[in-house]
Parts: structure tokens; sequence; C-alpha cells
């Protein structure tokens, strides 16, 4: 069913037209557009319907990629962003998820058919992070010499916990893991518990505050 709308912010030709060529294959996506600059997109952006996801390559000329967010969302408030980036940069990657981003891809890591398994995902309400990017998440529940980590996480709760940052199902970790779903079900609620929270999206939130509380603190 044709139902998602994207727009495609991404100043290297090569990869902005690849991209481009693959999401116009899928018949899931009814509009695809795609800009040079976020002032392009900004400025010129007069069609409708409104993006359901934009793609941001943050590193664009004249504006940062956290700049570039914030122009997105004052003018569509209801749209998913996605980075799409080669940097791995902690500072960026939290002001990006602070100020609003859904997902963060790294280019080095997936391919363009992934890319668009990410948007897929997003719309659909989930949420999207390299496994590399994920990992910077969860290392704040790992205790270190400099600094006991507050919140403790058995390995096989920070799996699962990943599953749940990536947007996977509770069958699709299940799967991942070679667990039951009722196993699962099991893990969230002692992450829940652990984290002092009772639903999925209080535990994102918790994550991305604590993420951010790490950062400031210089303990990556």
């Amino acid at each position: 069913m044709n139902n998602i709308n994207v727009v495609v912010i991404e100043d290297a030709d090569s990869i902005r037209k690849s991209l481009v060529a693959e999401l116009i294959t899928d018949t899931e996506f009814s509009t695809v557009r795609s800009y040079g600059t976020i002032e392009n997109f900004i400025f010129e952006d007069k069609e409708e319907p409104f993006p359901d996801v934009v793609v941001l390559d943050i590193q664009l000329p004249k504006v940062n990629g956290d700049e570039a967010i914030d122009m997105i969302l004052l003018t569509y408030p209801k749209t998913n962003i996605l980075i799409y980036s080669m940097y791995m940069d902690s500072s960026m990657i939290i002001k990006c998820i602070s100020k609003g981003a859904v997902g963060y891809i790294l280019k080095s890591q997936h391919s363009i058919k992934d890319i668009v398994e990410a948007i897929k995902i997003v719309k659909s309400g989930g949420s999207y992070l390299s496994p590399i990017i994920a990992r910077k998440v969860l290392n704040y529940f790992h205790p270190s010499s400099e600094k006991k980590s507050q919140i403790s996480l058995t390995i096989r709760e920070e799996q699962v916990m990943n599953g749940l940052v990536n947007g996977s199902s509770y069958q699709e970790i299940a799967n991942e893991l070679n667990i039951s779903i009722d196993t699962v079900r099991t893990y969230v609620k002692k992450i829940y518990g652990k984290m002092q929270v009772k639903s999925k999206v209080q535990l994102l939130s918790k994550i991305k505050s604590l993420f951010y509380i790490k950062e400031s603190n210089q303990l990556f």
C-alpha cells in the first residue's frame, strides 16, 4: 500500500541518487523527494503531502546536523527524522537524539536496502539505531573502574533492551536470541523494574535522558 512520503536530504549526489532510485521502486512509498541542502528543502519544498520521514545527512553545507533538525521540526513537527551519517561523534549523536531524531544509521555499516527498511520502521512508530550507536547508549549501564553505573543490567537484559531500542518486536527479539516470547516478556518486566518505567515509551525517554547526562559528564 502506498502510504509513506519520504524526503532525502543528502549533499553527495551519488548516495542521494542511489537511495532515491531504490525508494521509487518500492510500492510502499507514495512520494519520494530529494534535496542537496537543508535550505533547498525548507525554502523550496512546497509540495504536499508533508513528509512522514526525512532521511538527513548531518554533514551538510552551512548547517550543522542538530540545527537542521530544529529547522525541519519547526516546519514539519510530526515528521520522523532518520539520521544517515558516517560520523560517530558522541556529542553529535546526543544532540541529534535530544533534538528529536528517531533513528541514526551509519553509512559504513548499512546498505541502501537497510536504510529503506529503517524508514519503514520509524514510519510505523519504531526507532532504528546502528548497532555501534545503540552500544553507545547501552554503555551507560556498564560498570567501569571510573564510575559504577547506577543501573546494572545483565548481559541478556542488555540484549533485550538493545532490541527494544532498535524497534524490534518481542517476537523478533525472541527469534534473534533463540528464546521464547514469554522469556522476552519476563526480561522486559525486569528491565522496566530496574529502570523504574512502565512502558517502552518511558524506557526510550529515560535512555535518551541518561545518554545525554552521561555525555555531559564525559563518561563516554
